[in-house]
């Protein structure tokens, strides 16, 4: 089926016709993946992901939503939105794994682009991550959520159900653990 314009197939999607979503996703798959690659940077498979999770969620949230400027403002500003978040998390992620390199006493050096730095960050990663599986299961499901995932205290609280202090409670439990096992691994020349 085609609409006559976005108008039309946004209101035929609110009251849940998954062909008017599939119009949508087909006019703007390829204007915003490029959009992406163009203005952020990313590889095609980056793109790719964030406007997958845009027009999905444009889905998932098809009863509720409430669009006040055109259709393709509106998804521009999503994919725009999506890059910040992605960026925040792979920030979290990177500080989080440098916060535990440097309190476990490793020295990497500087320059990234030598192998035998790759090599030890690559292995320190290994044995860091063996590490996170082998904690006890609630550490180990918030570590991974929020070193992995990069998701904020408030966010496992609810997507777990515990409280935000004891979240706090889990990852101290999990650095101090981490920092302890990195530091006897260091020992032995495990690394």
């Amino acid at each position: 089926m085609t609409y006559s314009d976005d108008t039309a197939a946004i209101r035929t999607m609110i009251n849940g016709d998954a062909t008017a979503f599939n119009w949508i996703y087909n006019k703007y798959w390829c204007m915003l993946c490029g959009h992406a690659r163009l203005f952020f940077k990313v590889s095609m498979e980056n793109a790719e992901d964030i406007v997958q999770e845009v027009l999905m969620k444009l889905w998932l949230d098809h009863k509720t939503l409430q669009i006040t400027v055109s259709l393709q403002a509106y998804l521009f500003t999503c994919v725009r939105n999506k890059w910040r978040d992605y960026v925040e998390h792979e920030n979290v992620k990177r500080k989080h794994t440098q916060s535990i390199i440097e309190n476990s006493n490793l020295s990497l050096t500087q320059d990234s682009n030598c192998p035998l730095t790759t090599m030890i960050s690559h292995e320190t990663m290994n044995v860091i991550l063996k590490i996170i599986d082998n904690l006890p299961e609630q550490c180990r499901e918030v570590t991974k959520l929020s070193w992995i995932e990069g998701l904020c205290y408030q966010e496992i609280a609810k997507k777990i159900g515990i409280s935000t202090d004891a979240v706090g409670v889990q990852i101290y439990r999990a650095r101090e653990i981490l920092q302890k096992s990195l530091k006897i691994k260091g020992k032995r020349k495990l690394l």
